[in-house]
């Protein structure tokens, strides 16, 4: 016995959208529509697709207002996030040992005899 081959309609088109979007497993969005995962793929990526980013911009766009009317929170993760910012480490830990990045500064600079060290500081891998 063979089922009957699988129609897309507008209403199941949203299902699929919307509970890809709340980040369900195709999986779980397929039983919802009584289909294997495979079969879901088949005929609904696009909306798999549509929906994951739509529910993205809609997180970032509240994330993006909020932040802009001045909550911060927010504005320390957009930034942390978005725009890579971090605090300057204010101890580095070295072979076990802990350092003070200000401490080995104004040790540096004692020992050279200047009032301050211009310089770039670099990560290294």
């Amino acid at each position: 016995m063979t089922l009957p081959a699988h129609a897309p309609t507008d209403a199941l088109r949203a299902i699929v959208s919307r509970s890809s979007g709340l980040g369900l497993p195709h999986e779980s969005i397929g039983h919802l529509l009584g289909i294997s995962d495979t079969t879901l793929r088949k005929w609904y990526k696009a909306d798999l697709d549509t929906g994951r980013a739509a529910a993205h911009a809609a997180v970032a766009s509240t994330l993006y207002d909020k932040a802009i009317s001045g909550d911060n929170a927010c504005l320390i993760f957009y930034a942390r996030t978005q725009l890579k910012w971090a605090e300057a480490p204010r101890e580095v830990v070295v072979s076990g040992s802990i350092i003070s990045i200000s401490a080995a500064l104004e040790s540096a600079t004692a020992r050279l005899g200047m009032d301050a060290i211009d310089g770039e500081c670099v990560d290294v891998e």
